[in-house]
C-alpha cells in the first residue's frame, strides 16, 4: 500500500452502519435517503475533501477507497448502503467479517 492509498471503513451491522475512524453511526432507515439528504454520503465526502485539502500544491492526491466490513446478518444493510455511496467516484470493496472479528484489528 502506498502512503497515498487510504481506506475508509464502513462496518455494516443489522441495525445500521458505523463509519470509521470517527465511529459515527447511521441507522438503516437513514441509508436510503436521497443523495442531498444522505448523512453517510455527506460524511464520507467531507472526510475525503478534508484529507485532500491537507495536500500542498504539487502533492500527489490521496487515493480513497471505501471498504464495507459486512457482519453476519447484515447483507440487507450492505445492499442499502452501497447504492447510497454510488455517487462517490472512488473504488468500493467488500470484506465479510465473522461475528467475533474486531473491527479495529481488521483496520490495521
Amino acid at each position: 500500500m502506498s502512503d497515498r492509498d487510504w481506506i475508509i471503513y464502513i462496518e455494516c451491522c443489522p441495525e445500521g452502519v458505523v463509519l470509521y475512524p470517527a465511529h459515527i453511526e447511521f441507522p438503516v432507515d437513514a441509508l436510503t435517503a436521497p443523495p442531498e439528504k444522505n448523512g453517510l454520503l455527506a460524511a464520507v465526502r467531507q472526510m475525503i475533501e478534508r484529507r485532500q485539502a491537507t495536500l500542498r500544491p504539487g502533492d500527489v492526491p490521496y487515493r480513497p477507497e471505501v471498504r464495507f466490513l459486512v457482519r453476519p446478518g447484515s447483507l440487507r444493510t450492505f445492499h442499502s448502503t452501497y447504492p447510497a455511496l454510488d455517487f462517490l467516484p472512488v473504488p468500493k470493496t467488500r470484506q465479510n467479517l465473522a461475528a467475533e472479528d474486531d473491527v479495529r484489528s481488521v483496520m490495521q
